[in-house]
């Protein structure tokens, strides 16, 4: 059942019934819409369309917004990860391909429906009440050591990837972002040791979810759903996807309760979650120490706010002062402490 109200799209049920053969699902006699939720930066990729049974959720279809061949490229990479996950024994996680086909020049595809509850909803309104919910957040961790463990490959983080990932990527920022771009060239030049050490140590290279945040983690019940591959790659730099998690769960934390009597509880509880899960994802990733996370850390933030940047997202701004601001308060051993710092109960006194 949803509690969202579902539509009739003449235009679209008669796409897939002319492709039902190509799907491995019986459509419903009663077909009926709902679109779902898209955040501003993704939207000019692709539409994702819930089709339901009358109020019945069954499958989830996206497809280009345009016939671009960007759009087509994300949506075949979305159906290769959603393969592999499975095969790597990930299959009650993620979604199961139902099919794909072309029409009206863009690439469709066809997903089964997982029942979920979007994570950042729930932390959200728990934050607002001084909770957050560890069991939870430990299961987030133990997906995330099966998915290491299981994508991991034979490659290492040696001289010629590290390079394939910073090389250019000061060019490819704005020109209308010199901020950021400063940013970035600072971080890079006071965090080269970290760097150097990320090299020296040949750390193994995993798969990589490439949005994996709680805006694409979801709940059944107490089982996680992981959505949306579209920006998933093989053979990438391990703890990005921690990395990326973890911010975003403190932003989401900050957001609902600081300068609240109920964030001091909230920014206790996922820094515990971080201290417990940083030493298990180090171990299964073959990370050494502390030095070399430092040093991946300031990988994943030169890239990835680099690309924020270069897409020209609105979020870059926020990017930049939320993840690196900490970077101009402290060396990079005591990184870790100043973001939990920066977002501090006491850091508006």
């Amino acid at each position: 059942m949803t509690d969202r109200p579902v539509q009739k799209m003449p235009e679209i049920e008669a796409i897939l019934r002319a492709h039902a053969a190509e799907v491995e699902l019986t459509w419903p006699a009663d077909m009926g819409f709902f679109l779902n939720e898209i955040r501003k930066e993704s939207s000019h990729r692709c539409l994702v369309l819930t089709v339901c049974d009358h109020d019945r959720p069954v499958a989830v279809m996206k497809f280009g917004q345009t016939a671009s061949a960007v759009a087509q490229a994300s949506l075949q990479n979305e159906v290769h990860a959603l393969r592999q996950a499975r095969e790597m024994g990930l299959g009650d996680t993620v979604a199961r391909p139902l099919g794909m086909f072309y029409a009206d020049s863009r690439l469709w595809v066809v997903a089964s429906y997982l029942p979920h509850i979007h994570w950042y909803q729930q932390i959200t309104q728990e934050a607002k009440t001084g909770q957050f919910d560890a069991a939870r957040a430990d299961r987030v961790t133990e997906w995330l050591v099966r998915w290491t463990q299981r994508s991991r490959g034979s490659g290492r983080l040696d001289a010629a990837v590290f390079t394939a990932w910073t090389e250019g990527i000061f060019a490819r920022v704005s020109p209308n972002s010199a901020y950021v771009t400063d940013i970035l060239q600072k971080v890079y030049e006071a965090f080269r040791a970290d760097l150097a050490q990320v090299v020296s140590a040949q750390v193994p290279l995993a798969g990589l979810h490439g949005d994996f945040n709680p805006y694409n983690i979801g709940w059944n019940q107490d089982a996680i759903v992981v959505m949306d591959w579209e920006d998933y790659q093989v053979d990438q730099p391990p703890l990005f996807d921690y990395f990326y998690a973890l911010f975003i769960v403190l932003w989401l934390g900050s957001d609902a309760a600081y300068g609240t009597p109920q964030w001091p509880a909230v920014h206790a509880a996922i820094r515990a979650w971080h201290e417990r899960s940083l030493p298990r994802l180090m171990a299964v990733a073959a990370v050494p120490d502390i030095a070399t996370v430092n040093g991946l850390l300031i990988l994943f933030l030169v890239h990835n706010l680099g690309k924020e940047a270069e897409i020209k997202r609105e979020s870059a701004s926020n990017l930049v002062y939320r993840w690196v601001e900490p970077l101009n308060r402290v060396k990079a051993p005591d990184y870790w402490a100043a973001i939990f710092d920066f977002f501090s109960p006491v850091s508006e006194a």
